[in-house]
C-alpha cells in the first residue's frame, strides 16, 4: 500500500497517529513515534509499509544527531534483519555505531555541564579526546558544547577527524552556525556540500529553509512536494506545504473592528522603551478596520518608566494612552486590569504584548490573518524565538498531554503532573519547522490576541497564578473546556528578550514561584475537564490536518 500524507494518519493506530499529530520534528518525538509504530509492525497486515515507515522515523531521529551512537545502533540493528537504508546512509550509520563508546561514569561531567562551567567542560572533552581521538561519543559532547557555548572553530576542529561516511556532519554544524550568525548564503554552500555526501531528507529540508532565507523564495518551496513524497509522515512539512499552496505563508489581513494593543511593565524602562518604539514603527494604520489605539499600563515602576510613557505620550499622541499603579499587582491582575479598563473599552479585539519584544511591521495583520483562517478561535498566538540566539525557539504551538506514567496519583504531591504541554519546538533549532498555522491547546502570553468580548466573557487571567508564570495557558485551557480553541500563526515571528523556561529563573524566589504555580495549575483542572480538553484538541487537529493533507495529496501526486 502506498504511504500518502492522506492514507498514512488514517490508517495508523490511534496512539501513532496522536504522537504523529503534535508534530514530527525532534529527536524525542521521533523515537515515540516511531516505537509506536513499530510495536505493532508484525501483528499488522500493513506490517510492511509501518516498518518502513517506523525505519524512515528512526533514521529521521538519527538524521537530527549523527554522532549519537545509541540511535545509530537501533538502525544498524534493524538494518540487519530487514535491510532498507540507502548505501552511503547505511555506511554513516555504521560509522556511527562503531565508533561511539560511552563511559561508564558520567556523573562528574553531567556535574559540571549542568553548572555550565563551559571552561571545565571543554576542557574535560579534550583530555578524553587526547585519550581515545576516534571516540565518537566525546565528538558528540564537543559538538554541544561547541553550539552551547557558540564556538564554532572549537567545533570544526573536534569535527576534523571524522569517518569519511561522517564527513556530512561538519558541513551541517557549519550550515548551523552560519545560521545562528545570519549568513545564510553560506549555510546554503555548506547544506550544499553535505548533500553532495549524503542525500540525507533533513539535509534537503534544511537547504531549502536557508534558501528561503537567502532570498531564493521560488526555489526553496519547489522542493517541498518532493520531500513529501519522500516523507508523507512529515506534519509539519505537510502544514508548511499547505499553507504555501494556499496562499496563507504571507498573508496580512486587517481586524474586522477596532484593536487595543495592551502593555504592561515593572521597572524594565529601557526595554519598554525599545518595545514602543518597535511598535510605534509597526504598520498598526491598515492592522484594523477601526484603527489601533495603545494602553500601556505602568505597573508600580520605581524605575524611569514614567518617563519613558511621558515621552511616547508625546510623540504619539491619541494612539498611545497610559495607566499608572501605585503597586506592581502582577501580570494577571496588569491584564484584568487593562482588559476593564475605559481606554479599552471601544475596542473590538485585545493584543497584549510583553515589554520585551521586538516585532516585525506587520505583527497585527499577520494576526488578523489567523482570525480571518479561523474566526471561531478564543485566542491567536505567533511563534516566540530567543532575541539574542533567535534560532531558539521559547515558544510555538503547544499541546496537552498525560502527565508521566510515573507521576504520583495522589493531587497533594507537589511532583505529580497529571498533564503536560508539549515542547517539541525546544527539541530543534528553527529551521522553518514550525512555520504554518493550525489550532493547538495554548499560546504563548507573549504575544496573544483575543475578541474583547468574548475574553471578558471568559473570565479575567487566574490571580492565583500571580505574579506570573502559567496564568495565560491556564486562560487557555479554560476557553478549551468552554468549547474554543487555540490558533497559532507561526508566520509571525516575535523576537523575545527575556530567556524563558529554566535558564530565565535566576534565583530560587523564581523558580519557586514557578513550581507552585505549575502545581496550581494541575490543581485547577478535574480530570473530567482534562479529559475533554484532550479529546476535543486530539479531534480538532485530525480533522484540521486531514483536511490540509488531502489538498497536499493532490498537489504532490506523482
Amino acid at each position: 500500500m502506498p504511504l500518502t500524507t492522506w492514507t498514512m494518519l488514517r490508517d495508523l493506530a490511534p496512539e501513532a497517529a496522536e504522537s504523529l499529530l503534535l508534530g514530527s520534528v525532534g529527536e524525542s518525538r521521533h523515537m515515540v513515534t516511531a516505537d509506536l509504530i513499530l510495536a505493532g509492525a508484525n501483528s499488522d497486515p500493513h506490517g510492511a509499509w509501518l516498518l518502513e515507515l517506523g525505519r524512515d522515523m528512526l533514521l529521521a531521529a538519527w538524521e537530527e544527531d549523527p554522532l549519537n551512537g545509541a540511535m545509530a545502533r537501533r538502525l544498524a540493528a534493524l538494518e540487519k534483519t530487514a535491510p532498507g537504508l540507502e548505501p552511503d546512509v547505511a555506511a554513516a550509520v555504521a560509522a556511527t555505531a562503531a565508533g561511539w563508546r560511552p563511559p561508564d561514569d558520567l556523573r562528574y561531567f553531567q556535574r559540571i555541564a549542568m553548572r555550565r562551567e563551559y571552561a571545565k567542560v571543554a576542557a574535560f572533552i579534550d583530555a578524553r579526546l587526547a585519550k581515545e581521538p576516534d571516540n565518537l561519543f566525546w565528538v558528540q559532547r564537543a559538538l554541544i558544547h561547541a553550539a552551547v557555548a557558540e564556538d564554532q572553530d572549537y567545533a570544526l576542529e573536534r569535527l576534523s577527524g571524522l569517518p569519511v561516511p561522517l564527513a556530512f556532519v561538519t558541513h551541517t554544524a557549519q550550515a548551523a552556525f552560519a545560521m545562528r550568525a545570519g549568513r545564510h548564503a553560506e549555510a546554503v554552500e555548506a547544506l550544499s556540500r553535505a548533500l553532495d555526501t549524503t542525500a540525507l531528507p533533513l539535509l534537503a529540508e534544511r537547504l531549502s529553509h536557508c534558501l528561503l532565507q537567502a532570498g531564493a523564495s521560488d526555489a526553496a518551496p519547489g522542493v517541498w512536494p518532493d520531500l513529501v513524497r519522500r516523507r508523507p509522515w512529515h506534519v509539519n512539512l505537510v502544514l508548511r506545504l499547505y499553507d504555501a499552496l494556499a496562499g496563507r505563508t504571507h498573508d496580512v489581513t486587517p481586524l474586522p473592528g477596532a484593536a487595543a494593543v495592551c502593555l504592561y511593565s515593572y521597572n524594565k524602562a529601557e526595554l519598554l522603551d525599545a518595545t514602543l518604539a518597535g511598535l510605534m514603527d509597526s504598520d498598526l494604520d491598515a492592522a484594523a478596520q477601526g484603527g489601533v489605539t495603545i494602553v500601556a499600563l505602568d505597573n508600580g515602576s520605581t524605575d524611569a518608566t514614567a518617563e519613558v510613557l511621558a515621552a511616547w505620550r508625546g510623540k504619539a499622541g491619541q494612539r498611545l494612552r497610559t495607566i499608572s499603579l501605585p503597586v506592581n499587582v502582577g501580570a494577571a491582575a496588569a491584564r484584568n486590569w487593562l482588559m476593564h479598563a475605559p481606554e479599552t473599552a471601544e475596542a473590538d479585539f485585545l493584543a497584549y504584548l510583553d515589554d520585551d519584544t521586538e516585532l516585525p511591521p506587520d505583527w497585527l495583520g499577520r494576526l488578523g490573518a489567523a482570525v480571518a483562517a479561523y474566526p471561531e478561535a478564543g485566542v491567536w498566538g505567533c511563534k516566540v524565538v530567543d532575541h539574542a540566539a533567535p534560532l531558539t525557539v521559547q515558544h510555538a504551538d503547544m499541546h496537552v498531554l498525560p502527565g508521566p506514567p510515573d507521576a504520583p496519583p495522589d493531587p497533594e504531591r507537589v511532583m505529580g503532573r497529571r498533564f503536560v504541554l508539549s515542547t517539541t519546538f525546544a527539541e530543534v533549532l528553527d529551521f522553518g519547522h514550525f512555520d504554518y498555522l493550525r489550532p493547538c491547546a495554548s499560546v504563548t502570553g507573549c504575544c496573544h490576541l483575543f475578541r474583547a468580548r468574548d475574553l471578558r466573557q471568559t473570565g479575567g487571567f487566574s490571580i492565583h497564578l500571580s505574579p506570573s508564570q502559567y496564568d495565560d495557558v491556564e486562560h487557555d485551557l479554560r476557553l478549551s473546556r468552554q468549547g474554543a480553541t487555540a490558533v497559532y500563526q507561526g508566520h509571525l515571528r516575535v523576537r523575545h528578550k527575556k530567556i524563558a523556561g529554566r535558564l530565565g529563573r535566576t534565583d530560587a524566589a523564581q523558580h519557586g514561584n514557578a513550581t507552585g504555580n505549575m502545581y496550581k495549575l494541575q490543581a485547577m483542572v478535574t480530570d473530567r475537564d482534562l479529559e475533554d480538553i484532550m479529546t476535543r484538541e486530539r479531534e480538532t487537529l485530525e480533522r484540521d490536518y486531514l483536511d490540509k493533507a488531502a489538498l497536499v495529496a493532490e498537489a504532490t501526486a506523482s
